[in-house]
């Protein structure tokens, strides 16, 4: 599977879950080192830096100092950053954002 068809069964799973989303083109105009995919999910800023699956034996061996930049600056203002070659760790990430929301309001 190439990086776009991962990319298109990603975004389609997370605009199902609901959110908002947001696919990222790389181009000269646009800064260095944003990630594939930018949304924002139940009032969290979310990230997502995606990895051919099987390209690495390591996924974040594959970030740019750039994206690795982005990475730091995400999670450090409150944001979650998720690099990824396959769905579950995304949507596990989700799941912990849910789990997050759902136990303060109680």
């Amino acid at each position: 599977m190439t990086e776009a068809e991962f990319q298109t069964r990603v975004l389609k799973r997370l605009r199902a879950l609901g959110g908002y989303w947001l696919n990222t083109h790389g181009g000269p105009y646009q800064r260095p080192g944003v990630f594939d995919i930018v949304g924002c999910y139940r009032g969290r800023y979310v990230g997502i830096e995606l990895k051919r699956p099987g390209k690495y034996s390591n996924v974040k061996q594959g970030l740019s100092p750039a994206q690795w930049n982005v990475l730091n600056q995400i999670r450090a203002n409150g944001g979650t950053a998720i690099v990824a070659d396959s769905e579950d760790p995304i949507f596990a990430e989700l799941k912990l954002i849910d789990e997050e929301i759902d136990n303060a309001s109680h």
